[in-house]
């Protein structure tokens, strides 16, 4: 560092300190020290300028409210407030310089140093400079530096274009937003962040664009997954800027806790975080979007050295918005293993004990039934192709060959415990391609199959033009590319048989368990899943309260589980509900007492029902004290 810089920089410490000096003896201690960790210890980033000047005006106010009134000083003993342009910046906080290039940014050329030292001078000056030509002459000095520095860094081997991100972002410009985010050129941070805290933004993955995307696979291998919405990335990316024992404090959905495409991001904080504390809010509407919001606290330490607190919100009475309070009420510290590896269980101690005691007697539904879980028909567009008995009659007048592809449909409403609604609801099955659906040589829309649809079908196809303009806007992508416009969005093509044979059917979507049998070849739709199999035995299982006990701590929940709230009975979770092993006669007297169920469709079987519990906790090991936990008392 030149003789010039030093004395330079010892100068202007030496004003400050004078300044503080007049600054704690006119003002109440609270001013100074606010004053001093927004200079040195608060940074900001937000990819939306009107975030930026929000966060500037809160640091604004929490220095004026503590500046205290003298009418016998300059100015009524009133400071101007600092200048935070270089505090809080507008940048895209997900797209970091290439990382390759980060050691050399870094490099040892004592030019480079010398640069960098006085910028970082510079706007330590400018922070409290309140004369406009001064701060002019700032700016201007501050854009000559990172030029300077632009050209030593590709005397160095940085690409021309990270040298001139640096040398080019705007940070003066208060409509300006930089497209990467740096905390050394930006902040003057090397060595990481002691606390990061976020809201980050809820975008839904479809809105991300396939460009966007790649981009944040190469930016988040670890975490990556092509459905994950963005905020998941603003974790991977928050700890890449932590220190070691860093903390993190993030406000986000908890869709991320169960969902498949959180997976990774679990598997990747189980091994990079002690994870302190989660309060789940659930789908209560702390925020006005639907966004399922809880609190995340978290070390970034590989070593775990206290084991999580985990508390579920279920009220917006009092004590919140105490949140202190909501934990000492309702926080349970979870088990050791509950958050390892990519599966996450949040139950206390003793009820993972007992799950854990139902998983290693048990094998795993996907395995029991060989994989064969079927989700059912994604029309598109519901009010061309489910019809009325009315309208199915009147197509079948015109032509009874037409009653080959109208069949009868349940949805996720119709199913409930041991029986089946019937809404008289019927649904035109039209695969893609049809009536050529088993022309293995046609690979998209195909104008052939419609012009033959439309001879051999002449009244559904008069029926769907009707429709016409919205199931050919249903899709952008894959209508009129990969299928016809009168086909279904998704078929089921690769298991459309499963429809016609007995099968278990259960809703996406229950408060209490809702798995029925089918024996009429009934067809489902996108808020049903099915597992074509006759097993009476495993229907018992399903339908059980260790099955439902199982599913209220695995499953995704919209609400309370203990108050009547939903389970997403997606694949995901279902598949994974342990099926205990049974003898030939344990299997008999269960299956015989489902049949009684069904056979009542429902109605005054609570004796049965308590029976087939009883059997299935025998079946699965479970002690008197176990149903005590698992039954809440």
């Amino acid at each position: 560092m030149s003789n010039y810089v030093r004395e330079t920089a010892i100068h202007q410490l030496q004003e400050r300190l004078e300044r503080l000096e007049a600054e704690f003896a006119n003002q109440d201690m609270d001013y100074p020290r606010k004053l001093f960790l927004i200079e040195n210890c608060i940074y900001g980033v937000d990819i939306q300028n009107i975030a930026v000047q929000i966060a500037k005006l809160r640091c604004f106010i929490a220095l004026i409210v503590e500046q205290t009134v003298d009418d016998y000083q300059p100015n009524r003993g009133i400071f101007p407030l600092p200048n935070l342009e270089m505090k809080f910046v507008a940048a895209n906080t997900l797209f970091a310089l290439e990382k390759a290039e980060q050691l050399s940014l870094l490099g040892s050329d004592i030019a480079l140093k010398e640069k960098e030292a006085e910028l970082e001078q510079l706007r330590h000056d400018y922070f409290q400079t309140y004369d406009l030509g001064k701060k002019r002459r700032l700016k201007e000095k501050d854009e000559a530096l990172r030029a300077e520095i632009a050209t030593l860094l590709q005397s160095q081997n940085v690409s021309k274009s990270s040298a001139e991100k640096i040398a080019y972002w705007k940070p003066y410009d208060q409509l300006a937003e930089a497209d990467f985010f740096d905390p050394h050129w930006m902040f003057g941070i090397e060595d990481g962040f002691d606390i990061v805290i976020g809201n980050p933004p809820y975008v839904r993955h479809e809105k991300l664009g396939s460009e966007y995307k790649v981009v944040l696979k190469q930016n988040f291998p670890g975490i990556y997954s092509g459905t994950a919405d963005l905020y998941t990335y603003f974790y991977g990316c928050s700890l890449a800027l932590m220190k070691s024992q860093g903390v993190l404090a993030f406000i986000t959905s908890n869709k991320w806790f169960k969902a498949n495409y959180g997976k990774p991001l679990r598997k990747y904080i189980s091994a990079n975080c002690q994870v302190c504390d989660i309060i789940d809010f659930g789908e209560l509407s702390v925020f006005d979007a639907a966004t399922f919001p809880m609190i995340f606290l978290a070390k970034k330490s590989k070593k775990k050295q206290t084991l999580t607190r985990f508390t579920q919100v279920t009220s917006l009475e009092p004590p919140y918005p105490d949140v202190q309070a909501l934990i000492k009420e309702k926080g349970e510290v979870l088990s050791e293993l509950a958050l390892s590896g990519e599966n996450w269980q949040f139950a206390s101690a003793d009820v993972t004990a007992c799950l854990d005691k139902m998983k290693a007697v048990g094998k795993p539904l996907e395995k029991y039934v060989d994989g064969k879980i079927f989700y059912g028909v994604k029309t598109g567009f519901n009010k061309a192709f489910v019809i009325d008995a009315k309208t199915r009659a009147e197509l079948i007048e015109q032509d009874p060959k037409n009653a080959e592809i109208i069949k009868p449909l349940s949805v996720g409403d119709d199913i409930r415990k041991w029986h089946i609604r019937d809404k008289d609801r019927w649904l035109i099955f039209i695969p893609w391609h049809f009536p050529l659906h088993n022309d293995s040589l046609i690979k998209g829309a195909s104008a052939k199959a419609e012009k033959l649809f439309k001879a051999r079908y002449s009244a559904i196809y008069t029926y769907l033009l009707n429709f016409k303009d919205k199931l050919a806007s249903r899709n952008q992508s894959e209508t009129g590319i990969r299928y016809e416009w009168y086909a279904l969005q998704r078929c089921a093509a690769t298991y459309e048989e499963f429809f016609q044979l007995p099968k278990i059917i259960f809703p996406d979507i229950a408060k209490e368990s809702r798995f029925s049998f089918d024996t009429d070849g009934r067809f489902i739709n996108d808020t049903t899943f099915m597992i074509p199999i006759k097993d009476l035995y495993l229907m018992g299982i399903l339908n059980s309260k260790l099955a439902w006990h199982y599913l209220s701590q695995t499953a995704a929940v919209l609400g309370d589980p203990g108050k009547n709230g939903r389970l997403r009975l997606k694949r995901i979770y279902v598949s994974q509900i342990p099926i205990p092993p049974a003898s030939d006669a344990d299997k008999a007297v269960i299956s015989a007492l489902v049949q009684k169920c069904l056979d009542a469709k429902g109605q005054g079987v609570a004796q049965w029902e308590a029976e087939i519990d009883d059997r299935v906790a025998h079946l699965y090991g479970l002690t008197p004290y176990d149903l005590k936990i698992i039954h809440g008392d």
